[in-house]
């Protein structure tokens, strides 16, 4: 297959997804990362988390540069979905780019092609491209470790032991889990170096790391303080027992299976061509054609596997994205291993390269189209629908709402919904839950009191069960919005995608019931 053909395909792959990052609908937390960088401040607290004391269960996770870069790209091209998920999608491009590099300079130009091109086909990397978050970027920092560490130990070149130190402690800016990177970072280090230079490399690797943490710490503690760091930044486990040994060794399994069950089996097509070509790598024995690579590539690969089984909370790590980890060094020898099956079988090669590409862009195409159908057919965007929402509420009141739909109110006074009201009760205790009151009297009271507190003028939530509503209705009695104090307003409907009709799904989630608050005496 010529490579201008590739080329092409790569192209076109990335302007399809590129386009659909304006259309694909928010997800629940985009809404309050986009919240915090928009209205960046020293506390982290945006709009939606006013009142909860440095940023305390709310941002916790991500520094403050994650938020400030944000913060730039909205004061420079204001707000909205595609502007913040731009810098994931660049995040991703540049993953690529050091991929391709990477393996073009210690293996191949070909090898390079196909290990970036099974990269880009992943589907731990493409569907979490238009999404505000940091997990692309933490997987762009791993790699940057990798690719560091690698250039050091290979070629002995000092100034990269400073920079794999410094990147890879620089990546718990980006998400607390760049600890992990961290430790896998040293680890791998302690495996390859040589014992005549092991003191003056670790002194470098430390030194990169200790400019790294300054910087960190300058950002994040310094602003707020030890103490308050560590009550408010250091978030309790989601876990209320420590999970057995046994299943803490399975968590990165268990994400396995998650992965292969991800819809349309792409996941699993996957994995079978993958595992088709760590076959044909062990029986083409490349393991001893690129003998420092390919140990390199491995030993990486198990001890990261390791580290993240033993530091990951089992129910935080339900992330598809999180494959990517481990899916990066994978195409790597996958690109080698495909390499020389188009070598001594190129029509068979040709054959399978063609159809993984066939049912990718295949996908893709159908995924595309489903983004784009409202705006093809009706002309309708989410700006448009904003613009409905808008229209039924008066800006200059407060309001509370599920954080999807912050893109809406952007300059308003808009409270993070059930985030919101949850932080509440963890943190300040202004609320507890609702079976802890005596009766619905009390909790009908207590909850008003919080609405009377914020002065909030409107509810906005979807039609179907969810968490804001539902959380709000256990305080009232008979577990719904009483009338004197809450009149409906209208139902905003919008059909974002032609299959979904009326079946709970996202497009079910933007079928918005707005109501406005008339009194808060209970």
């Amino acid at each position: 297959m010529p490579k201008k053909c590739l080329v092409v395909f790569i192209v076109l792959y990335c302007l399809m997804n590129m386009v659909v990052l304006g259309l694909k609908l928010p997800q629940e937390r985009e809404g309050w990362i986009a919240d915090i960088a928009y209205h960046w401040n020293v506390e982290l607290t945006g709009s939606m988390a006013q009142d909860i004391p440095w940023s305390a269960l709310w941002a916790t996770g991500r520094g403050r540069g994650f938020y400030f870069i944000h913060h730039v790209f909205y004061k420079i091209f204001n707000v909205g979905l595609f502007q913040g998920r731009i810098l994931t999608f660049l995040s991703a491009l540049l993953l690529l780019f050091l991929v391709f590099r990477w393996t073009k300079e210690h293996v191949s130009n070909e090898s390079a092609l196909f290990s970036t091109l099974f990269l880009m086909l992943s589907y731990s990397f493409w569907p979490f491209l238009p999404v505000v978050s940091q997990d692309i970027a933490h997987c762009l920092f791993f790699f940057m470790a990798f690719y560091s560490l690698f250039v050091a130990l290979s070629r002995n070149k000092t100034s990269f032991f400073i920079i794999a130190g410094f990147i890879s402690a620089l990546s718990v800016e980006i998400s607390h889990r760049g600890i992990q990177t961290v430790l896998c970072t040293y680890i791998v280090f302690f495996l390859f170096s040589k014992r005549n230079t092991f003191l003056k490399h670790m002194g470098l690797l430390l030194s990169g790391s200790l400019i790294a943490f300054v910087l960190w710490y300058c950002l994040n503690v310094f602003p707020m303080g030890i103490e308050n760091f560590i009550q408010y930044q250091f978030f309790p486990s989601r876990t209320e027992h420590a999970p057995h040994f046994l299943k803490l060794l399975l968590n990165e399994v268990s994400r396995f299976f998650l992965y292969l069950k991800s819809q349309n089996h792409f996941a699993t097509f996957e994995i079978s061509y993958i595992a088709l070509f760590l076959f044909l790598f062990f029986k083409y024995k490349l393991k001893e054609k690129y003998a420092f690579i390919s140990k390199f590539i491995l030993c990486w690969l198990i001890v990261s596997f390791i580290i993240f089984s033993l530091l990951s909370q089992v129910d935080l790590q339900i992330s598809q994205v999180y494959m990517l980890l481990y899916i990066i060094p994978l195409c790597l020898l996958c690109g080698m291993s495909f390499h020389e099956l188009m070598l001594r079988h190129k029509k068979i090669a040709q054959c399978l390269l063609g159809s993984i590409l066939m049912i990718s862009l295949s996908y893709q195409g159908i995924r595309f189209l489903t983004y784009a159908y409202p705006l093809l057919t009706q002309g309708q965007t989410l700006a448009s629908y904003h613009d409905k929402l808008k229209s039924y509420v008066d800006l200059n009141k407060n309001i509370i709402g599920e954080t999807e739909y912050w893109y809406a109110f952007t300059d308003a006074q808009y409270y993070g919904g059930g985030f919101y009201l949850f932080r509440l009760m963890r943190i300040t205790g202004e609320l507890r839950y609702s079976y802890d009151y005596p009766n619905t009297q009390e909790s009908a009271k207590a909850m008003l009191n919080v609405l009377k507190k914020r002065q909030i003028g409107y509810l906005v939530t979807c039609t179907e069960p969810n968490y804001l509503r539902d959380m709000i209705n256990a305080y009232f009695p008979e577990r719904k919005l009483p009338e004197k104090n809450f009149k409906f307003i209208d139902k905003v409907k919008h059909n974002f995608h032609w299959f979904y009709d009326q079946r709970p799904g996202p497009a079910c989630h933007y079928n918005i019931e707005i109501y406005k608050v008339l009194s808060y005496e209970p």
